[in-house]
């Protein structure tokens, strides 16, 4: 006997555990980017991504990683540290390519208790719509391809200061 579940439960259920990883990886110990990394290394998770400059002169530097996770739909975990002349910006984020974009954002409104969010725009170009609420000190930015009635494709970063 089969038993199918329907076309939405699968893809609350896959938001759901989108939301549930970025919640452990980057909420846990928000913006700490020496314990997201090791969270991500612990994991087994595969390295895409390493950039990192040494500090200069003036002391400014610029850390980014993102790691590649296979689960379905698969993500990437992206963290960035940077300092520099105008302050630090650290931020810890998920994107997912294959995950529905309207079900994640209803998800991640649920499980997250979001208001009304600080503020909704369209990038410049036109290709993202980003959506911003303050949560606990932090800047939780929400960015979908709305603008361009894609359906699918998701990031949410955690952030110190806005975009």
């Amino acid at each position: 006997m089969l038993l199918a579940a329907p076309a939405g439960a699968q893809a609350s259920e896959s938001a759901a555990q989108i939301l549930a990883s970025f919640q452990a990886l980057c909420m846990a110990d928000p913006l700490d980017f020496a314990k997201n990394d090791q969270k991500a290394t612990e994991q087994h998770f595969m390295l895409a991504q390493n950039m990192s400059s040494q500090p200069d002169e003036s002391g400014f530097y610029t850390r980014s990683k993102s790691y590649g996770v296979m689960a379905t739909p698969p993500y990437e975990l992206v963290l960035n540290d940077t300092h520099g002349p105008r302050g630090d910006f650290k931020s810890c984020g998920i994107r997912a390519n294959e995950a529905d974009a309207a079900d994640f954002r209803a998800e991640l409104i649920k499980t997250m208790k979001l208001g009304k969010p600080v503020s909704e725009a369209v990038s410049g170009d036109g290709i993202y719509r980003h959506t911003v609420w303050a949560v606990s000190g932090f800047t939780l930015t929400f960015s979908d391809k709305s603008p361009q009635n894609a359906k699918q494709g998701v990031r949410l970063l955690l952030s110190n200061k806005p975009l």
